[in-house]
């Protein structure tokens, strides 16, 4: 396990996340996916199947917790709508209903973004092992 390629593949799924909400604002919803799913044939291409997986899922989570901190902070192409709302916002809706109903909060995108990012990240991981070398 190489921590510098796993920073990288973390900080991959943040910048693709973040450029994908914004050139592609009909496409938010489904940033954090794709990112993930990029930073996870990263992490995966040319290593082990486990390891891959490994790689794939640590790289999801390390860049969902830390883009889930940095997307409040990040506007959307809509004035006064943070980025974070559009990017985790087919799960922040689940999440949210589970405290509280009536409660709109971006850092709900934390949990969101991670769970995004680690599932996705294995998924992309096992897809980068199974490239042809």
């Amino acid at each position: 396990m190489k921590i510098p390629k796993i920073l990288l593949g973390a900080i991959i799924y943040i910048i693709l996340g973040i450029l994908i909400g914004w050139l592609f604002a009909d496409f938010a919803i489904y940033a954090a996916v794709i990112a993930a799913l990029v930073a996870g044939i990263y992490m995966g291409y040319r290593t082990p199947l486990i390891k891959g997986i490994m790689n794939g899922f640590l790289a999801g989570l390390i860049g969902g917790i830390i883009a889930g901190i940095i997307m409040p902070f990040v506007p959307s192409i809509v004035p006064g709508v943070s980025l974070a709302i559009p990017m985790g916002g087919w799960l922040n809706s689940l999440i949210i209903g589970l405290v509280a109903p009536t409660l709109q909060n971006p850092w709900f995108a934390v949990p969101s973004l991670a769970i995004v990012g680690f599932v996705f990240g294995a998924i992309g991981g096992f897809i980068g092992t199974k490239l042809k070398r």
